[in-house]
């Protein structure tokens, strides 16, 4: 457990600056992965990720806390460093041990929506939930093709081995799980239905008026239940394939989702913001699929939403990266999820030498495509239209360090709390929006996480 209290006040470690994070990395035994976070849950902070990629799945466990950085709220002390860098920072204050990799290198964790008060001039709604929950794992476990392998960390050698050896013996003894169904009680929306309309209305308003091109309007499905997160976990990565499944555990909260869009990745300089915008519903078949596909790319007004939030990346990376690399390599392409499919291009820059992770997170947070364009502008319009803050929908879950990052957006994901489950989805409005099929879209975009809870969206949607 992280018991130290550092400086500033929102992180806390037992590591000081200049301490080497000692490693001892051992075989594990061959087990399931949510067999593995269901036997390791406890008090402590747990994340296990599954991201997509051309070889294959690269899953990780983190677990256990050897630092913390959490605050809750938009509000901070301006003499101080925003979070993001106290924690780079943090990180370049240590020495790692030799043989260890970028993911040990590396905050897991989550960024809410209302971090962007830390880099932009803006006051937002708080909420419940904190702006910032992230942890330097304990013990880091790989799951791949070759079986696994667990890494304990530590101020010491002896510490990182027993850490180590620890996590293993618990993991021989990790057995498969009950996988108790959900009981959930009747849900309401944040919006109600004419509340949706007339927010979507009012957003054309400032269209019209030339605050704004665009903003996305969000809307929030919230239910008492009783719901297993590594449960919804299982269920959600059978039927909805996305890039990246996550599950996060504090003692606070649960966090679960199926992202389809990085927020930003950074890999030996090289940057990558993939805008996620235009969307139709599935087709029940594969002729009802291709008619919404011609339908998607037909559509002036889903093309023109598109292009301007690709300019909007171009412009955030522009700030952090060399001129000359910022570039548009794939545009308005197709990708097919379970229940929806979007136009997704991919933005390309080289991040200019002298800048670190959280610069590129301070010029890219958040990410455009969860607010519209000029981005300031679109976000203190969405404070005034939404009914509540968004918390940790729309900012950023996954990990980072001093010079790597590999973060998704918090959408098609669902957050348990306090006894409720809350699920979130929005849609970008232009001047020609229908507020109807806006609305329409955001429930589309709710099913797949609504099944994963067998949770009814009403009868105004057979979801």
């Amino acid at each position: 457990m992280a018991t130290t209290v550092e400086t500033p006040a929102f992180l806390r470690s037992g590591l000081n600056p200049g301490d080497i994070v000692h490693r001892h990395e051992l075989r594990g035994p061959d087990v399931d992965a949510v067999v593995a976070a269901a036997a390791l849950r406890g008090s402590d902070r747990i994340m296990l990720s599954c991201r997509a990629s051309e070889a294959e799945p690269v899953v990780l466990l983190a677990v256990g806390e050897l630092a913390v950085a959490r605050r809750v709220g938009p509000e901070r002390d301006l003499s101080a460093p925003a979070p993001v860098t106290a924690a780079i920072d943090f990180l370049e204050g240590l020495e790692f041990a030799s043989g260890a990799a970028l993911d040990e290198r590396s905050w897991y964790g989550c960024i809410g929506y209302d971090a962007v008060t830390d880099f932009e001039r803006l006051s937002l709604q708080s909420t419940s939930l904190p702006t910032y929950d992230m942890f330097l794992p304990e013990v880091l476990i790989r799951f791949d093709r070759t079986g696994t392998t667990v890494v304990g960390r530590g101020a010491t050698a002896s510490a990182a081995r027993s850490a180590a050896e620890r996590v293993e013996r618990v993991l021989r003894r990790a057995e498969e799980f009950p996988e108790p169904p959900a009981r959930v009680g009747l849900g309401t929306f944040g919006h109600g239905v004419d509340e949706y309309l007339e927010a979507v209305r009012r957003a054309k308003e400032y269209i019209l008026a030339g605050d704004i091109f665009q903003v996305v309007l969000s809307t929030r499905y919230s239910a008492p239940a009783e719901a297993d997160g590594l449960t919804v976990y299982r269920r959600l990565a059978e039927f909805n394939r996305s890039p990246y499944h996550f599950y996060y555990h504090s003692d606070e909260f649960e966090v679960v989702g199926a992202s389809p869009e990085p927020c930003v990745t950074l890999t030996d300089g090289d940057v990558l913001i993939r805008p996620l915008a235009g969307t139709r519903p599935r087709g029940a078949d594969r002729a009802a699929d291709l008619m919404a596909e011609h339908d998607l790319v037909s559509s002036e007004k889903e093309l023109a939403e598109h292009r301007m939030l690709v300019d909007l990346a171009r412009n955030d990376l522009g700030r952090v990266c060399a001129p000359s690399t910022v570039r548009v390599p794939r545009l308005m392409e197709v990708e097919r999820y379970s229940h929806v499919m979007h136009l997704t291009s991919d933005v390309r820059g080289r991040l200019r030498p002298g800048c670190r992770t959280d610069d590129l997170i301070r010029a890219s947070f958040p990410a455009g495509t969860m607010t519209g364009a000029p981005k300031v502008r679109a976000i203190e319009i969405i404070d005034e239209l939404e009914p509540v803050g968004r918390g940790l929908y729309s900012g950023a879950v996954g990990s980072f360090g001093v010079s790597h990052a590999d973060l998704y957006l918090t959408i098609r994901a669902l957050v348990m709390h306090d006894g409720e489950i809350h699920l979130q989805a929005g849609g970008g409005i232009v001047y020609d929006s229908d507020p109807r099929a806006e609305r329409d879209e955001c429930v589309a975009k709710l099913r797949a996480a609504a099944r994963a809870v067998a949770v009814s969206l009403g009868s105004e949607v057979q979801a």
